[in-house]
Order: structure tokens, then C-alpha cells, then sequence
């Protein structure tokens, strides 16, 4: 398997785009297990790794809001949104945080260990389109997606942020932690922020004290500021995005009926086969009036908020 220089893609954003001489990456159509290739795996704080996989076919088609399922130790593989891609190298990277025997093989892996890989694994966020919005709002501005994330869904928003900024897309986000030693990738997610970055830790050790749904709340009343910005100005397209507990999306999903943002929500649920077979992941779902059990890795895990958390 084609070796990858272990910098060429870290939580920062460096290194990203830089080819790795293996010639043009092309997916394969209609596959969903690849061989894949440990790049790195670093900790970022007491219960938390990141893991950097070589995998080319994954990275070239993987979408915001997709998810990848890992082979480990266990007899079941395991599920994680994907956090960072790097197209030209053929590189995916994950958050882990340690929650049993699974995670924490995965999260001992070191450079050159073989995984099986499925993915990428369902329906991603929509991201907002600049031009078509800025007439619609009126605003001139190019559109903003605001991200909202708590515990290992901050993950795949990371993703959505640089790749909304890509396209021309304004981007800011609010994150939740326990405490200050539980933050992490701070400094990534200010780098693909151009609207800022709220931070808000229960103990108040850093940041808004509270929770996700205490920052939104004060997010107009911190105009201009580092750690919060008044991100929602009347007029403008806002998008919201949010993944975590439930209660965050709830929370999240509220703020924005209140405002009239439309918002996509990411659901976190138990798997088993990722890719809608045993339906173990299910969960209630209500479509234009009527509730069904939709799979949360085949029909999600991305679903508009009102069809999650109706009125």
C-alpha cells in the first residue's frame, strides 16, 4: 500500500492538498469495503485520538456528514463521522473518543496497521449554495453556516466548515465541553471559522459557562467579540448544522424555528451492519405528517430538524 508522510494531514489543516505521487485517485463504483492503511494516531487529550487512515477511494467521494464504519478488534465494526478528507493524498481523518473495547483498539493503532473500511456511509449535510442565497436574502453577503456541536459530534462539522468555506460560504460555529481539559481542536475549527468561534464549557472554565443552547441563546449579544460574534444579523441566509447529544439537537433545532433558519440535525446512534440491513439504528421520523422509523445509517444520519424534533 502506497506510503504517506505522517504530516501531510493534521487537525490544524496542514498539509492538506498536497499530492502524494501516487498518480490521479478514482472511486470505485458500487464498492463499499476497502482495504485501508493507518497513517497516524495521536491523542488529543485524556479520551480522545485522532486517527489519520490512507484510504483513496473514500476520500475522493466522501461527502460532509458522511460516516465511515472501522474494523477493530471486536466483532462489530464502528461507526465515526468523518472529520477531515484530503482528496489529492487519499487521506480520511477521524475523531475517537473512548467509550469501550472498540474504540480504544482503534485509538492504540499505529502507523501501517490494515483496516477494513465501508464508506463513506450515508446522507450528508446540505450545504448552502452562495449566489442563489445572497438574492434570496437580500443580504449581499455571501451565506452563513452556522455548526453547532457537542461531544463526538464536533467531528464531522470540522468537515462541513472547510468544505462551506471551499465554496464561498461564510462559516461559524458553536461548540460545548465539559470543562476546559475537554476541548479540543480549538485552533482547527478557528481556522475554517470565518465568523467565529464560540466555546462554551459547563464549569465556565472557558468560554460562554452553559451549554451549546446557552451560547446560541447570547450569541446576539456578543457582537464583534473573539469567542462570539453576532453571527445572526437579520437579512441574512443562515444555515444551522448541528450534531451531538440529543438534547443539543433539540436545543439547536429550537433556536433555529425561532428564527426561521432552516436546520439539519445529525443523529447518533447505536450500528450495527452501516448500511441499513438490520435496522438497529432506526428512530422516529415524521415526514409530511406522517411518522415512520427511518434507518439513522442509510436515511441519515443528516435529517432536517423539524422531521427529528416536529412542533
Amino acid at each position: 500500500m502506497t506510503q504517506v508522510n505522517q504530516s501531510q494531514l493534521r487537525p490544524d489543516g496542514a498539509g492538506l492538498n498536497q499530492a502524494t505521487g501516487s498518480g490521479p485517485l478514482k472511486a470505485t463504483s458500487g464498492q463499499l469495503e476497502y482495504a485501508a492503511e493507518v497513517v497516524s494516531c495521536h491523542q488529543l487529550n485524556a479520551g480522545t485520538y485522532w486517527l489519520q487512515i490512507y484510504c483513496p477511494a473514500v476520500a475522493l467521494s466522501c461527502q460532509p456528514g458522511q460516516f465511515v464504519n472501522l474494523s477493530c478488534s471486536q466483532f462489530l465494526r464502528r461507526p465515526f463521522g468523518v472529520a477531515q478528507v484530503d482528496r489529492a493524498a487519499g487521506i480520511i481523518a477521524i475523531g475517537i473518543q473512548l467509550k469501550g473495547q472498540g474504540s480504544a483498539d482503534l485509538a492504540a493503532s499505529r502507523p501501517g496497521r490494515a483496516l477494513s473500511v465501508l464508506g463513506p456511509l450515508g446522507q450528508g449535510f446540505t450545504l448552502p449554495q452562495p449566489g442563489t442565497e445572497q438574492l434570496s436574502s437580500g443580504s449581499g453577503q455571501p451565506p452563513l453556516l452556522l455548526a453547532a456541536g457537542g461531544g463526538s459530534g464536533l467531528f464531522p462539522l470540522l468537515f462541513a466548515l472547510h468544505e462551506a468555506r471551499l465554496q464561498g460560504c461564510r462559516t461559524a460555529a458553536v461548540l460545548g465541553f465539559r470543562s476546559r481539559d475537554r476541548v479540543v481542536l480549538a485552533d482547527s475549527f478557528r481556522a475554517v471559522c470565518s465568523d467565529g468561534l464560540t466555546l462554551a464549557t459547563d464549569d465556565g472554565s472557558l468560554g460562554v459557562r452553559g451549554t451549546v443552547a446557552t451560547a446560541l441563546a447570547q450569541l446576539e449579544l456578543l457582537p464583534g467579540e473573539p469567542e462570539g460574534q453576532n453571527v445572526a444579523r437579520a437579512g441574512q441566509a443562515v444555515t444551522v448544522i448541528a450534531c451531538g447529544p440529543k438534547p443539543m439537537l433539540a436545543a439547536a433545532a429550537s433556536w433555529s424555528r425561532s428564527r426561521q433558519y432552516p436546520c439539519q440535525v445529525s443523529l447518533e446512534e447505536r450500528m450495527a451492519c452501516g448500511f441499513g440491513l438490520c435496522r438497529t439504528c432506526a428512530c422516529q421520523i415524521t415526514r409530511e405528517g406522517r411518522t415512520e422509523m427511518l434507518r439513522v445509517c442509510y436515511e441519515g444520519p443528516v435529517f432536517n430538524a423539524e422531521e427529528v424534533f416536529p412542533e
